[in-house]
């Protein structure tokens, strides 16, 4: 696999900063290492900003013709990212954005209906 240099991705993403769902979609790509179906099955409330952590627990799949949410291929995929605090606070300000409203754990469930993934 061929993995881009800090410097390949900073470059990289100086130049999406004007396109927010896809430059936080790559950060956290980057930063996290999840794959893209990972990515695309998150809800907001897969994010705990107080523990700087982010779960992975489901996967979106296309499967004829249908947009599906499901658990990961395997049990090991399942698991708990730690985050870098910068990413938390670019996502908290993200999602502020994008919900008008603070990104904590009394707004998740609302925010997050179950197969919500916030870059779908």
């Amino acid at each position: 696999m061929l993995f881009w240099t800090r410097e390949e991705y900073t470059k990289f993403s100086e130049a999406m900063m004007d396109k927010p769902l896809s430059f936080y979609a790559f950060e956290v790509l980057y930063w996290c290492g999840v794959w893209e179906g990972e990515l695309l099955a998150l809800p907001p409330a897969d994010f705990d900003f107080e523990k700087r952590t982010l779960t992975i627990n489901k996967s979106y799949q296309r499967i004829n013709k249908q947009d599906v949410i499901t658990t990961p291929k395997t049990p090991k995929s399942n698991r708990v990212i730690q985050m870098p605090q910068f990413l938390c606070d670019e996502l908290q300000d993200y999602l502020k954005q994008f919900y008008g409203v603070e990104p904590d754990v009394s707004h998740q469930q609302k925010l997050s209906p179950p197969g919500n993934g916030l870059w779908l």
